[in-house]
This record gives C-alpha cells, sequence and structure tokens, in this order.
C-alpha cells in the first residue's frame, strides 16, 4: 500500500538514525519499526481469587460508594484551602 506518512521530529530521527545504522531503505526501517512496536504487545493474564465470606459492601452500589468517597476527598481538600 502506498501513503503518505507526516512523522514527528523525533519519530524522523528514529528512523533515520536506523537507516544509516543498518544501511536501510526509509522503507524498510518504517515497517520494521512498525512491526516492533505491535510485536512488543503482551497480553496480560489476571490471576483471581475466590471471595471468601461475606461481602462488606453491596457491590451493585459500587459507583455510588465510589462517588461519596470522592465527595468526601474533595470536601477535605477544599476546607484546606
Amino acid at each position: 500500500m502506498r501513503t503518505t506518512v507526516t512523522l514527528e521530529p523525533e519519530a524522523q530521527q528514529i528512523i533515520a538514525d536506523r537507516m544509516n545504522a543498518e544501511k536501510l531503505s526509509f522503507k524498510r526501517a518504517l515497517n520494521d519499526a512498525i512491526l516492533a512496536s505491535a510485536i512488543r504487545q503482551v497480553d496480560y493474564v489476571y490471576q483471581t481469587e475466590p471471595i471468601n465470606g461475606r461481602l462488606l459492601v453491596d457491590i451493585t452500589k459500587a459507583n455510588s460508594v465510589a462517588s461519596h468517597l470522592e465527595d468526601i476527598a474533595l470536601l477535605e481538600k477544599v476546607s484546606q484551602l
């Protein structure tokens, strides 16, 4: 695919450095940089644990609890001004 690309100065310098160091064409250096960034993406796996016992807060109202805690923090911050 042929397209026009506008690079930020920092990106342009990275590509130019790679072109000079490895004697690559602009096309090859740009493609390699794009592919390298795509390969570095990591899928994260999270370990979960079962909740044993009773919940102390009704999680169906978690947003309400979070909002209330944010309000308290904001009031404390404002009262210190």
